[in-house]
């Protein structure tokens, strides 16, 4: 990152000397410039279910002057536009910001902002809204993104709930059954509903001798595994309501960590996760993150790499960050992956934790 750093002020300064033997250059050269003004969501629209959150980036750079704001608007795109949308930080006072002057000139600089936070959809919200980024310079220059957000009303559709669990302890050599839970949050139009399961193996120690990804556990609500191998698994189950014509698909998860006891871990650090958005719209950005927390001695670097193990493809923003954005174009149940490694002296070791994000058709529930 120095590297790159010394670079951009390099070229940057060779860019000033350039403009000065053609008369221009220094200031008058090089202010009024904000050359990049980036924002997440990156497409001119984005829909989201009343009583969500959107998460929202905006990445700002300057050549020239300093950067002096970044900061966030919405207003009510259309005259049949209902509610508001409430920007947490639309100040961003917690922005990341930096300048570093460039070599050779007088009060010229290359500056950065980063601003992440959320837009908060009330339940009662409604209809199309314009959400601007507004970044401003010290020279007085400003630059401004903008893009419309389609906040979709809840309505009552028949749905369901669904968790799974495993009924048994993760004892190496032991049977262990999973269970898949349904349960109907709505009042079917018929006799005739009914759920069918699917259960697979999601993940699995790479030397698991007896059960490997995509291995099928039968199509019961529940499934019976035998664990020889230790390590970690994760089991998903498909659960389809059908209520007449009208079908639901949902999936669920089971992690077990199968005895593990003869594993050294000189570190022992605890890896969490999180998403701010389980549930998302097709096309809409969903913010996940993962924390390695170390709780004791020297800790000389710690990595995050993050992959998609499941559902239609999504894009990750950043995927060897602790924080990442996730887009996908299509519905569907996906998850996620993200492996820390934490080094700390001579020590070195690794975890993985999962991710689990449902991607809504628009203009469903």
């Amino acid at each position: 990152m120095k590297t790159h750093n010394l670079f951009r002020l390099s070229a940057a300064a060779l860019l000033l000397s350039s403009l000065a033997a053609c008369g221009g250059g220094g200031e008058e050269g090089a202010k009024n410039t904000i050359v990049k003004h980036e924002l997440t969501p990156s497409t001119p629209t984005v829909s989201v279910m009343a009583g969500q959150t959107l998460p929202l980036a905006a990445s700002v750079e300057t050549f020239g002057p300093k950067i002096t704001s970044v900061a966030w608007a919405s207003e009510a795109a259309t005259a049949a536009t209902q509610g508001s949308l409430n920007i947490a930080d639309a100040h961003c006072a917690n922005a990341a910001m930096s300048s570093r002057a460039v070599p050779g000139s007088t009060g010229v600089f290359v500056a950065t902002a980063h601003c992440e936070t959320n837009a908060i959809i009330p339940p009662t919200a409604k209809g199309d809204f314009n959400v601007s980024s507004v970044a401003t310079a010290d020279d007085g220059s400003q630059s401004v993104q903008k893009f419309t957000v389609t906040v979709i009303p809840k309505s009552v559709v028949r749905d369901f709930q669904l968790a799974a669990s495993a009924l048994d302890p993760a004892v190496l050599t032991a049977p262990i059954r999973l269970r898949a839970s349904p349960m109907l949050t709505t009042q079917p139009v018929s006799n005739g509903y009914k759920f069918e399961y699917d259960w697979k193996v999601l993940y699995a120690p790479s030397n698991a001798s007896t059960l490997q990804a995509g291995t099928s556990l039968g199509t019961n609500s529940e499934a019976g595994v035998l664990l020889t191998t230790p390590g970690k698994y994760v089991f998903v189950v498909t659960v389809k309501f059908t209520d007449g014509a009208d079908s639901v698909t949902k999936t669920a998860y089971v992690t077990l960590n199968a005895d593990e006891s003869s594993v050294v871990s000189p570190i022992g650090f605890t890896l969490n996760t999180e998403t701010e958005q389980p549930s998302v719209f097709a096309g809409a950005p969903a913010k996940l993150t993962a924390t390695a927390v170390v709780p004791k001695g020297q800790v000389d670097s710690i990595q995050y790499e993050w992959t998609q193990l499941l559902g239609p493809t999504a894009l990750i923003i950043n995927p060897n960050s602790s924080s990442v954005f996730v887009t996908a174009d299509a519905p569907g149940d996906l998850l996620f992956s993200v492996k820390a490694t934490v080094k700390s002296g001579t020590y070195t070791e690794s975890k993985t934790s999962f991710v689990p994000l449902r991607v809504n058709p628009v203009g469903s529930n």
